[in-house]
């Protein structure tokens, strides 16, 4: 699984070490500078609102032992789903980054995290 994350990095661009705990199965998207993770492209006309943590039901979300990206990861079928990479960078929205953390940590995601009233 590791061997398959980094692939996935180098595909995008992102030479990160990432500490996989898990198979996950399924696509490998990475969220990149300019981006915008409430229309995150997919594939084809297809787009997902990273952000919407209520719609989406991530199975976790964890930060790499580097602190350097989280993990999204959302369960689509037995086999697994897509895993989503968030780089923990300045040019990520504040609010964003904040409840990805709250959730990294096993706290819920409080309108206080996401600065929007609406989390």
């Amino acid at each position: 699984m590791e061997d398959r994350i980094r692939t996935a990095h180098a595909n995008v661009g992102m030479g990160i070490a990432f500490d996989a705990v898990a198979d996950c199965g399924g696509r490998f998207f990475a969220l990149e500078e300019g981006d915008d993770p409430r229309a995150l492209d997919v594939g084809g006309t297809a787009t997902v609102d990273v952000t919407d943590f209520e719609t989406r039901c991530y199975e976790y979300v964890e930060l790499s032992a580097d602190g350097k990206v989280f993990e999204l990861f959302h369960v689509t079928n037995d086999a697994g789903g897509d895993s989503f990479f968030v780089p923990d960078e300045p040019w990520v929205d504040e609010g964003f980054r904040q409840a990805l953390l709250a959730l990294a940590a096993g706290r819920p995601v409080t309108p206080d995290d996401t600065g929007r009233g609406d989390a």
